[in-house]
Order: structure tokens, then sequence, then C-alpha cells
């Protein structure tokens, strides 16, 4: 077997690119006339973000047989030159038009300076100059007119350049710091190790997983009233820096969460006990008292000796003893402790010389435990769950065509799909709140993919309408879409009377009972038969000696024209035909104490 045992850097082009919410899988192609034998083929300077255990190799054409698979680290003194040396060139244009700006400026502001005099010289002579006659007068007018216009106009269009050259001067700098800094960069290497049964090409792809990738979804919905339609355009912006360009490259989306990991987390003990606070250190006064001219240092305070058991679990009760070097037991032995905390505890006895040392121990005690829950924790990426291709717990997006996406961080937007739904149009208005109507539309996501979280641009037949944005809809779940408001039907809220209502009882003497009453009015100035709900609500008591009661609509339970809510919400359902005037009427009681005030009604 004939060994190539120098490497061979191939020349690679990224294909494909598979985009995540936060990474990206690339795949890389190189196509290869090779000979019989064994070689080392080097893909270099790849993303410093390249994740090593992502990497994947397959070969097609000539019959191979991968040998080896080897992934390092390169400090690379040199990378983006070319583009380096671009953008210097574009700073000293910009430069240099600077300097010729700035000339330019200097001139005609000499040159404005220049005509002042010139004006003063005529309107002012000066002593032993003959005085200018009335028609060199206008003459200079005409001429300093003329001539003031044109500087004007050069010196305006000088600082509109001056403006536009520092804006690109910026932009300039940045790329140029921008690009500079990867001049010392690490970037990643992968060797190949393959053996070629016989001579012939092999096309060898590589793909890795690189962060600094994302993409979001965002939507167009288009509902047309005369169809009760909803026309969806389901479309992303995708967006990277991974320190490579894509260029021309199949894009696919997924919906698909590695970042989560596959693995579920597992539940812990969950331990609670009685919080008793150390008891106070015991003091030897006759020690203190020795130390008072001398100074006072920790010894001569006598701490109490407490057992580590004891200190690790919190305390001990005050009335079970407290175990010491004598041997005393405590209802909870050490084993218990041990077995209770899963940790190991020492028999030691701590006084006032060495509690630090024991602080310490807790302290790095409760770093481990900090340390075993981190290390429990799903990991942040399950290699099997990227890899799923369809069906399953995610769905992946082929865009169609080929796309590129630089990698600048700038915004890329491509169409996901489109689909059509049958909308369910409901006028929605609540008159106490709002003297508008607004209409909505009910749609049922009846395709095999959920529709992601993000932003939407409404139309109403073709007319934008407003911002807006969903929440994640599963498969075959229902959502509203609002439309905005339809001022062609119009609901009012009116308010008519309050009045005390008594009825001569006893009850009524040593209580009041408020009346609100109200009309709802609608009116249908549309062509066509709306569905329309109207929602209003009535005040809830807060205490028992205050009644609330619905005296008009009469109320007994829900129906399919009336419901009423837990928090006291109405909802009236009606069908309104073209031109229909609706009245509604809405009174209700409140009855309390004479001894109560009442706070919450306007």
């Amino acid at each position: 077997m004939i060994q190539h045992n120098s490497p061979q850097v191939v020349d690679s082009n990224i294909t494909s690119v598979t985009v995540f919410q936060d990474r990206a899988e690339v795949t890389r192609l190189a196509t290869l006339n090779l000979e019989a034998g064994e070689h080392v083929l080097v893909f270099d300077m790849l993303p410093a973000s390249v994740e090593e255990k992502s990497i994947q190799v397959s070969g097609t054409g000539t019959p191979v047989v991968l040998n080896q698979i080897k992934f390092s680290s390169e400090y690379y003194e040199e990378s983006p030159d070319e583009i380096i040396q671009a953008v210097q060139a574009q700073l000293n244009q910009l430069k240099e038009r600077r300097r010729e700006l700035r000339d330019i400026t200097k001139r005609l502001k000499g040159q404005q300076k220049f005509l002042q005099g010139m004006v003063q010289r005529v309107t002012r002579p000066t002593k032993g100059q003959k005085a200018s006659k009335t028609q060199d007068w206008f003459k200079m007018l005409e001429f300093y007119q003329q001539k003031q216009v044109a500087i004007d106009e050069q010196l305006h269009e000088a600082t509109l350049e001056t403006n536009r050259n520092h804006q690109a001067w910026e932009k300039a700098q940045a790329e140029y710091k921008k690009f500079l800094g990867q001049r010392h960069k690490t970037r990643r290497k992968v060797a190949v190790n393959v053996t070629i049964a016989q001579t012939g090409t092999l096309e060898l792809s590589i793909s890795y997983v690189v962060y600094g990738a994302s993409w979001e979804p965002y939507y167009d919905f288009r509902v047309f009233t005369d169809t009760e339609e909803l026309a969806m355009t389901y479309q992303a912006l995708i967006r990277q820096n991974t320190e490579e360009n894509w260029e021309d490259v199949a894009l696919k989306l997924s919906t698909a969460k590695p970042q989560v990991g596959g693995r579920q987390p597992d539940l812990k003990p969950w331990r609670i006990q009685q919080y008793v606070p150390l008891p106070p250190p015991k003091v030897n006064r006759d020690r203190v008292m020795k130390k008072s001219k001398g100074g006072f240092n920790r010894k001569s305070m006598s701490m109490g000796k407490y057992d580590s058991t004891s200190l690790m679990l919190g305390g001990v009760s005050p009335n079970k003893p407290v175990p010491t070097r004598s041997g005393r037991k405590s209802d909870i032995t050490e084993e218990e402790a041990e077995k209770e905390r899963g940790i190991s505890v020492g028999s030691a006895v701590f006084d006032a010389d060495n509690i630090d040392q024991f602080l310490r121990q807790d302290e790095l005690r409760k770093q481990e435990e900090l340390r075993s829950e981190v290390d429990n924790k799903p990991q942040t990426m399950d290699r099997s769950s990227s890899k799923v291709q369809t069906g399953g717990t995610a769905v992946f997006f082929e865009i169609e065509g080929k796309h590129t996406v630089k990698n600048d961080g700038t915004d890329q937007q491509v169409t996901i799909l489109k689909n059509s739904f049958k909308a369910y149009l409901q006028y929605s208005a609540t008159p106490k709140l709002s003297a508008y109507t607004y209409l909505r539309a009910k749609t049922t996501n009846d395709t095999e993919y959920p529709l992601l979280a993000g932003s939407t641009n409404v139309f109403l037949d073709n007319n934008f309408v407003a911002n807006a944005s969903i929440d994640t809809i599963a498969s075959t779940e229902s959502f509203w879409t609002f439309l905005g408001i339809d001022e062609g039907v119009r609901v009012e809220r009116k308010f008519l009377k309050k009045y005390e209502k008594k009825e001569g009882n006893v009850f009524s003497k040593k209580h009041k009972n408020l009346v609100y009453e109200y009309s709802i009015e609608a009116k249908n100035f549309k062509p066509k038969t709306i569905d329309l709900v109207i929602k209003d609500q009535l005040p809830i008591a807060q205490n028992d000696e205050i009644k609330v009661d619905l005296q008009a609509p009469v109320y007994e339970e829900d129906t399919a024209q009336l419901k009423i809510n837990k928090l006291k919400y109405l909802e009236w359902f009606y069908k309104l035909t073209p031109n229909q005037d609706l009245k509604i009427p809405f009174i209700f009681s409140i009855t309390f104490p004479n001894d109560v005030w009442l706070s919450g009604m306007d």
C-alpha cells in the first residue's frame, strides 16, 4: 500500500447549512482526484467555535476507507489579508478626500471673506478714497449676489459630502478593526486519514456544528373578508457571525432545540428541617478581665464545644443534649446524619481555636454540592437529537433555491412556505372601555408543523392594519388574529340613571339598594350579516355584606347568547343583519349596609 505521507490541504466549499436557534450545522464538500493508497486530507481555516464532538466525515465516489479523524487548533498570524488591504485602501481614499474637502471649504470661506471685504470697500470708502457712485453700488450688489449664491451652494455641497465622508470613514474603520482582530485568531483544522482502493475521484464531505448562528420566524397574515380566508406567508430572518460566509448554499431551518439537551432532568430529594440557631458563646469573665489591660484576642472568648454533625445539620434542639467529647448521645447519630445529608462528616470537636477551619470546610462542602447539582443538569448539546431529520420532536424546513448569508450579523430574509386557512370572522366590542369595534379572525393551524412564536404583519384586504405577535401554535391548534378597528359596526354604552331603591321593610331601613341602569346599542352598517360579541362586566363584592344582583338581562345559566364567567364578565353573542339595530338593557343593583362606605364605583 502506497503511503502519501505529506498532508494535503483540500479546497472545500460550504454546500449546505442547517440553522438552529443558537447554532448551525455546516457541511463542506471537497472534490479530489486521488491515487490509490493512504492519504491525509486536511480541512483548515475552520471557525474557532467548531464543536469537536460534532464532526462527521463521509465520502462518495472511488472506494475509500476512513482510518482516522484528527481535530486540532492552530494560531494563524494572518487570515483576512485581502479584506484588510481593501478596507485599508478605502480608508486611505476617504482620508485623502477628507483633506480635499477641508481645502475646498477653507478656500470657499476665504472667497466669502474676500467678497465681504469688497462690499465694505464700496459702501465704506477709506480716507482719501473717492466715494462710489450709486450705479457702482447696484453693480456691486448684483455681483455680490451672484458670487455669494454660488459660494453658498458649493459650501453646502462640501458640508454634505464631508458628512457622508465621515459616516463612510466610521463604517470602514469599524470593519478594519473587526478584520484586524481576526488576524490573530485561533482556527480549527481537521485532518482526515483515508485509504483509497483505486485511483479515482473522491467527493469528501465534512459536517460540523458551529455557534454564532440563529434564525427567528415572522409572518405576514392577510385576511380577505369576501372569501373569509387567511393567507399566511411563513418567513424567517437568518443571521450569523460564525467567521465564515455562506455563499450559495442549500439552507435548512430546524425547530429542534439542541441547547436544551435530550436528557430529562432527575428529581433529587427535597429536604426541609427546623432551623435552630447556634447558642451564644460562653464568655470567661476572668480571662476577659486579665486581658483588659493588654488588649483582647479571640482566645479570650471560650466557645462552647460542638460536634461537627450538629453544626452541619443546622444545630440541635435546645431540649436535646449536645454531643461533646464526653460521648453523650444525641437523638440523631453521626451515621444517620451522614445518610441524611449524603456527606461524610468527621467526629472532630471544634472550639474557638479551630472554628474558622470548620467554616472553611463547610463552605467547601457547599461548593461541592453545587458542582454536583450542575453536573446533574442536562448536557448543553445532545448530538443524537440534533441529527433528527424527519418527524419526531422537530421539524426541518428545506428552503428552496440557493442562498447567501454573510458573516456580519445582518438579517437575511427567506420564505419558508405559504398556506391559506379558512377564517371565522368575528366583531368584538367592549363599549365600557373603547368606542371602537374590533375585527378578529379565528383560524386553525391545519398544517403538520408548528407555527413558532414570532412577530406578525397583519393585512386586511391587502391593507396593512397592525404589527402583532403570536405565541407558538401547535398543529391543529386554533388561534385568533386581531385585524384592527372597523367603523362599519358601531356599539355604544349609554348610562341612563342611578337611583336608590327603597322597599319600606325593616331590611331596607338598615341597607341601601343602589340601582345602575345602562343601555347598550349596536348597529351593523355592513352590507352583510356579521357575528358580534359584546363584552361588559358586573362589579365583584369583596365583602359578604355587599350584594350585587343582575336585574337585566335575566340570567340563570350560560346560553348561546349570554355567558358570565367567575370574574363576572358578560358576553353577548349576536348575528346582525345589514342595517340591523340592537338594544340591550343592562341593569344591576348593589345592596350594602347603611354604615358601609362603598368604594370602587364610579
